[in-house]
């Protein structure tokens, strides 16, 4: 689980670095939860399902069978402001020769800009943390409302520049950046599209 979340954050990183505008990434329930939050937050501009070829077209359903399941892929459209990437850099904590946990408790901590223990920093302001839950992947406030804590598989990206540059999430406006808790449980099944606005406002 760890070593395939830090294959992702690699791919997503290095590809923000080489200015890819779209990238295709196996096709998992993690990636596919992962794409979600990363879409929902802001730090990249659409997700959708496909294959090796690219994406499948908008609005069709394809169900995953052993025939397609290898050529499955998640295609993301990344998000850059001004030529620069709105994520820069991240980087894993929990591994799997060591598994990083946080309870509620700690979760709370982190949420209130304290350091819950020395692997678990505060959250900046623009941060996102996710965790894997029993009630599947959730960003940490969803993780909180539900009183669940995780394992921790911590991104703490660089802060996009310019430092002043904000996006809308639910009614408020962060700065971005980015860092990410983890525990590992089923996701939801099916097939998701997403497709989001580019434009900054």
């Amino acid at each position: 689980m760890s070593a395939n979340v830090a294959n992702l954050c690699s791919q997503i990183q290095n590809s923000f670095r080489w200015r890819f505008r779209r990238i295709a990434v196996p096709y998992t329930n993690v990636n596919r939860s992962i794409a979600h939050i990363l879409y929902d937050e802001g730090f990249i501009s659409s997700y959708m399902s496909g294959d090796d070829k690219g994406p499948y077209h908008t609005g069709s359903v394809v169900p995953v069978t052993p025939d397609n399941i290898a050529r499955r892929k998640i295609w993301m459209d990344l998000k850059y402001h001004e030529g620069e990437p709105v994520l820069k850099k991240m980087s894993t904590i929990s591994k799997p020769s060591r598994k990083v946990f946080a309870s509620v408790l700690e979760l709370k901590a982190i949420a209130s800009a304290r350091r819950a223990s020395p692997l678990l920093r505060p959250q900046g302001v623009g941060h996102i943390t996710i965790l894997k839950t029993k009630y599947g992947i959730l960003e940490l406030k969803d993780a909180l409302s539900k009183e669940v804590g995780g394992e921790v598989l911590w991104f703490e990206p660089a802060r996009a520049k310019p430092i002043g540059f904000q996006v809308q999430r639910r009614n408020h406006l962060a700065k971005l950046s980015l860092k990410i808790i983890f525990a590992p449980t089923q996701d939801r099944t099916g097939d998701l599209i997403r497709v989001k606005d580019t434009s900054y406002h």
